[in-house]
């Protein structure tokens, strides 16, 4: 597959929020965000063509105005495509970011997925979650599946792309309506990197997690509204 698919949930609301997922993860994470819009999702992440294929799509559809939210990876593609194409954004929400991943992080992760990818990522989702609790849920609903459906070229060509992601001062700076979901307890992206930035700007939009690591509990995220 080297094409995003896009799934429209309508909702019953008037506007549209685009769901982006990150690094191996797909639209599930996002079962417990209930929010007041209609959701445009994302299958799962296929970072090259992501922004061109959004805007096929919107376009396709006539669709002039979202508010986009990404996680982690999802994240550095929200910014780019909300500072790509403004007119189209109304708001834009990033969940879990972090400034940049340094390149030795990255060749670790491809090191670990060389050598064994079940157990490489069994770890990685078991350090996404901040208690063990909802780890334990995760690996029963969803983590066998993961554990199928991302092979190893995909995963490798995603931490490809995630090497040459930044996010800027004058990145944020452009967004319009910005919020930033943080979990105090992120180990995979320390807070403290996109908490400095969040500081910087005029209305700080940071809405921080105290118990939450790098997947949030979106049920926690009523407030969003």
């Amino acid at each position: 597959m080297n094409k995003n698919e896009f799934i429209y949930l309508e909702r019953g609301f008037k506007d549209l929020l685009v769901l982006i997922p990150g690094w191996a993860t797909d639209f599930r994470i996002f079962n417990d965000l209930n929010v007041h819009y209609n959701y445009l999702l994302n299958r799962f992440v296929i970072p090259d063509t992501f922004i061109k294929d959004l805007l096929d799509y919107l376009q396709s559809n006539h669709i002039c105005s979202i508010h986009i939210m990404g996680f982690s990876l999802g994240g550095f593609l929200a910014v780019d495509f909300a500072n790509s194409y403004q007119d189209l954004i109304t708001g834009t929400s990033l969940i879990g970011v972090r400034k940049q991943y340094p390149s030795r992080d990255i060749k670790y992760v491809k090191d670990m997925l060389e050598r064994n990818k079940e157990a490489y990522l069994t770890g990685f989702y078991r350090k996404c979650f901040a208690s063990r609790i909802p780890f334990e849920q995760f690996k029963k609903t969803i983590l066998s599946d993961y554990l199928k459906i991302f092979d190893l070229n995909h995963l490798i060509d995603s931490l490809d792309f995630i090497s040459s992601c930044k996010i800027t001062l004058s990145k944020l700076q452009i967004l319009r309506k910005l919020t930033v979901l943080h979990g105090k307890k992120d180990t995979i992206a320390p807070i403290n990197e996109i908490e400095s930035l969040c500081k910087k700007l005029k209305t700080p939009p940071g809405i921080y997690f105290q118990e939450e690591g790098h997947l949030i509990d979106f049920k926690k995220t009523s407030t969003y509204n």
